[in-house]
């Protein structure tokens, strides 16, 4: 029996797992290993997994806030404590540089990003007056095309466009803020046709309207920091990540551009970090007491998982339930769980206690998970292929977890294919309350069905009732009458958040229940002929048209079965009996 192998991680933010592992990373790390130790490459390591030697890093003689703000940031990425470590209290050097209520020079604005990421990172709150002034100074200093630059009143440029979002995200702001949103659609606009970034556009020196590995760097970074997964902005089918990998070199460094002879440090490791699926601060800790062993343990976070063993056949659907328990002594604030599938396993759907699982992204985020509380997430998933293997989650906590030996669950799941008679059973009919509905029945004889149906309500032409091909289990639903359709919401409903449904497109004559966003295609693609549910609201049902990926309204049952008629095609009912039945519970 061949090995098929199922991956959950969950991870509490910020040490993400990367959901999958890029190519390059290894090599990337070879490279900076044999490096003299700076603040970026210590930074980039860490980010990789790795632990550095954070002796190099001792000797501090810097003055500007940049100097200080990139010694913390590394040091408390090494793990280091960087009020005594150097011998300087280097975050009250850095808040001392405070004035006009920025940080640095008034008349930059790189500083204040900066230094906003390391206060943050060693503990200083987001209401600090420091942090939040300097902060307030970049929000106030955002140039009318939505980006920054490096200094007030220049031109915007996507490196500190980039790196301003990162700091205003340590400083409280999301996604939902206008300011963030003008910075992200500027960004939109500078992408390359090759997936990458330039240094900005329109530009005035050479080579600066050409995307490199720094520009690209930045800002896949902070599309990170704000989930707006980076692997999703394609150019011609090439993601930022895909573009970044074509400036890596043989020796694993990574070129600022394509024409460059050779690779650098300094441009590897920013890669690096990219690349690793994280951004800045890579790291954080609460240092502000003193204390010189490291991040503070705050929390003990344990996994645990319902049952050891789970036999499943392919295409059949099954629930795994994981909870996720804060053991104490404090609360973990602004938990973030990544779950990662493998191609052979698709996720149907994920119910959360406690927080907000969004299917798509497939996280599940908490504002805050309680000391001694727990929460459960169940996760209705569906085998693709044959095999046995381990569904493993693994959970960390932003600051020092205190007991690590309790972090991961595991779950061996054998799938084999379905037994199958020789002997032709007869297809059960369908009910509805009991009863059983004779138009559900279909002509017999020799059809072969179109894969292109799949997601479709199809309508026998020879008549009778309406189908649904259900694209997960790959099997036809009677859906002729208004209970089965509702059954139907129900059954085959995907979780969705209010922001992810935002993203695709409403179908002309539909109610707007949520703000519309930017339309994601991917996302429209890949939901193509399903039913989503929002789970951050009522429970609204809506389909998504495999035609065009616009999603229809479905208010309920008698709402859905006119909807799914209205759409319907129209195919050979001897074609459609042969597509495996399945019943509605």
């Amino acid at each position: 029996m061949r090995k098929l192998v199922y991956s959950f991680v969950l991870v509490i933010i910020s040490a993400v797992v990367p959901l999958a592992a890029h190519a390059g990373v290894p090599e990337a790390v070879n490279y900076l290993k044999t490096q003299s130790l700076d603040d970026w490459s210590a930074m980039a390591l860490v980010a990789a997994g790795e632990t550095v030697d954070a002796t190099a890093l001792q000797s501090f003689s810097g003055s500007s806030a940049t100097d200080y703000a990139k010694r913390i940031l590394s040091l408390v990425a090494a793990g280091k404590n960087p009020t005594t470590y150097t011998g300087t209290d280097l975050v009250a050097g850095l808040k001392s540089l405070a004035q006009s209520g920025q940080l640095g020079e008034t008349s930059l604005l790189n500083d204040d990003a900066w230094g906003v990421m390391a206060l943050a990172s060693a503990g200083v709150p987001a209401s600090d007056p420091v942090l939040k002034g300097a902060a307030q100074y970049l929000v106030a200093n955002q140039n009318a095309d939505g980006g920054w630059s490096w200094g007030v009143g220049f031109d915007s440029d996507t490196n500190d466009t980039a790196a301003t979002l990162m700091a205003l995200s340590e400083a409280g702001y999301t996604s939902s803020d206008t300011v963030v949103q003008n910075a992200v659609a500027y960004l939109a606009t500078q992408q390359s046709d090759d997936a990458g970034w330039p240094y900005q556009l329109p530009c005035f020196w050479p080579g600066c309207e050409s995307s490199d590995s720094a520009s690209t760097s930045w800002v896949v970074s902070a599309l990170t920091k704000l989930k707006l997964e980076p692997s999703t902005w394609e150019k011609l089918g090439a993601s930022p990540q895909d573009f970044l990998l074509t400036l890596q070199t043989g020796d694993g460094s990574f070129k600022w551009q394509a024409s460059d002879p050779s690779g650098s440090p300094g441009m590897t490791a920013y890669a690096l970090v990219a690349l690793a699926n994280k951004s800045y601060p890579v790291a954080r800790g609460n240092y502000l007491g003193g204390g010189a062993s490291g991040p503070t343990p705050l929390a003990d976070l344990g996994v645990t998982v319902n049952e050891p063993d789970v036999t499943v056949e392919t295409q059949q659907q099954f629930t795994l339930t994981f909870k996720l328990e804060n053991h104490g002594p404090n609360m973990a604030q602004a938990a973030e769980v990544s779950l990662a599938l493998p191609e052979h396993v698709e996720l149907v759907q994920g119910n959360p206690s406690a927080g907000t699982f969004d299917p798509v992204a497939r996280r599940w985020t908490f504002i805050r998970l309680n000391n001694y509380a727990t929460a459960e997430l169940s996760l209705v998933l569906v085998a693709r292929g044959k095999g046995e293997g381990v569904v493993s989650l693994l959970a960390q906590a932003r600051e020092r977890d205190i007991d690590a030996s309790n972090n991961q669950a595991s779950v061996r799941v054998a799938a084999s294919e379905p037994v199958v008679s020789e002997v032709a059973l007869p297809q059960p009919p369908a009910k509805v309350l009991g009863e059983t509905i004779a138009s559900c029945e279909l002509p017999t004889g020799t059809g072969e069905a179109e894969p292109g149906w799949t997601g479709y309500a199809l309508l026998p032409a020879e008549g009778g009732a309406l189908w649904y091909w259900e694209p997960v289990s790959g099997r036809r639903y009677c859906i002729g009458e208004a209970a089965r359709a509702y059954q139907a919401l129900g059954a085959f409903g995907l979780g969705i958040t209010n922001a992810d449904l935002a993203r695709i497109p409403v179908a002309e004559g539909e109610p707007v229940t949520v703000e519309a966003a930017a339309s994601d295609t991917t996302l429209a693609e890949r939901l193509k002929g399903r039913i989503v549910l929002q789970v951050e609201s009522l429970g609204e049902a809506w389909y998504v048209d495999p035609r065009n990926g616009h999603r229809h309204y479905l208010a309920n049952g008698a709402s859905a079965l006119s909807v799914w008629g209205s759409l319907s095609l129209s195919v050979p009912g001897t074609a459609l009996a042969a597509v495996p039945l399945g019943i509605l519970p």
